[in-house]
């Protein structure tokens, strides 16, 4: 006679739906990462809400600018291609360049999921990139930000209407380039 596997419940914050978690399992896993996951989700009052957008995460010893944006599948795709495939998907990239406009700027660390940022294997190679995501996933995901840091979701400049990530820009409204120009002359 088979007996039936110990399982402890706990319920996906996305789907809502119930996982069984073997407790075998859990003695086995207890130490994993994704693990730990999954019971902080469980435990959470809701589903993480994450915008597409770029979040700026400022600190004592300066900031760091994260992006989010969903995977976009062009008419053109083949149905087997990175596109294809992942629609829909969020993907975190961490601005590593000057510009928060160009694509280039940014390096992309991996998905988004309801078990918070799945990093890709060339970015768990790399410590900084990893600490990185850790970082966003804490602040941004998780909503436990230390004392000393903030999150900004950037917004338009006032006067030019592009990005500001800067912490500076976001206080005041203005990007640096709008801010040693020579307001306009409106009496006219």
């Amino acid at each position: 006679m088979r007996h039936a596997r110990p399982t402890q419940n706990v319920v996906s914050p996305l789907s809502g739906k119930p996982l069984e978690i073997p407790l075998s399992h859990l003695r086995e896993d207890a130490g994993s990462r994704a693990f730990r996951r999954a019971l902080d989700r469980a435990a959470s009052p809701g589903p993480p809400r994450l915008l597409a957008g770029t979040y700026t995460i400022i600190g004592p010893r300066g900031h760091r600018t994260f992006r989010v944006l969903p995977v976009v599948r062009r008419p053109n795709d083949d149905p087997y291609s990175f596109r294809a495939r992942s629609e829909g998907r969020l993907i975190l990239s961490l601005m590593t360049g000057t510009s928060n406009e160009l694509e280039s700027s940014f390096q992309r660390l991996g998905f988004i999921d309801e078990f918070g940022v799945q990093l890709w294997r060339r970015t768990r190679a790399s410590v900084e990139l990893f600490q990185m995501a850790s970082i966003f996933d804490q602040f941004v995901l998780r909503g436990s930000i230390p004392h000393g840091y903030t999150v900004e979701l950037a917004r338009a400049c006032l006067r030019c209407g592009r990005k500001l990530t800067t912490p500076r820009s976001l206080e005041s409204g203005i990007g640096p380039e709008c801010r040693n120009r020579p307001m306009p002359d409106r009496s006219a």
